[in-house]
């Protein structure tokens, strides 16, 4: 058995043991950190103690990473992400077309907050998580920050469809329609 099997299978008995004893109801609300067992961080560091007790870690080259990693360490860069980590990461998507880099750096300080507890496991190049046991490409493919690029695709479509009026909205005489009531 490789590696990335022995870690697929820590973590899945990870999750089990967690699920199992009802700390939580499903996977997310481990990675979400509002399992009764613990944040991420705990939930990460079962999966070490489990993975110990087979492989030596540091020998494999297993590395725990935090959403506060990827936030650039320049002095006056305020949460700003790290640039050359973001354009890797991007390169290995995938990301919602409307999303852009400048989209992201825009929310580093908002996910910083709300993300800042997540942390996740990294080995031969793949992220690791309760939610993908079997590890994903990229960071950015971790259902976690999937939910969160999702909703940021879905506010930008929002709010540019908020931004357009409609057309008979445009040549508005000054007199109300039954069409232009909301109800």
């Amino acid at each position: 058995m490789n590696n990335v099997q022995q870690l697929t299978q820590s973590i899945e008995r990870v999750v089990e043991n967690w699920l199992g004893g009802e700390p939580a109801r499903n996977a997310k609300e481990i990675v979400d950190g509002v399992a009764r067992w613990g944040t991420a961080r705990d939930f990460i560091s079962d999966v070490y103690n489990d993975l110990c007790s087979k492989v030596n870690l540091f020998e494999i080259g297993v590395g725990q990473v935090r959403f506060g990693d990827l936030i650039s360490k320049v002095p006056g860069d305020d949460f700003v992400f790290d640039k050359a980590h973001l354009r890797a990461l991007w390169a290995t998507g995938p990301i919602p077309p409307t999303i852009t880099l400048d989209d992201l750096d825009e929310q580093a300080q908002s996910m910083f907050y709300a993300f800042r507890h997540h942390e996740w496991i990294v080995l031969d190049g793949k992220h690791f998580d309760a939610e993908a046991p079997r590890g994903a490409n990229s960071v950015l493919q971790l259902p976690f920050f999937q939910r969160h690029l999702d909703h940021m695709q879905q506010e930008k479509i929002r709010q540019s469809q908020a931004d357009r009026l409609p057309e008979h909205l445009m040549t508005w005489t000054g007199e109300l329609s039954d069409e232009d009531l909301p109800f």
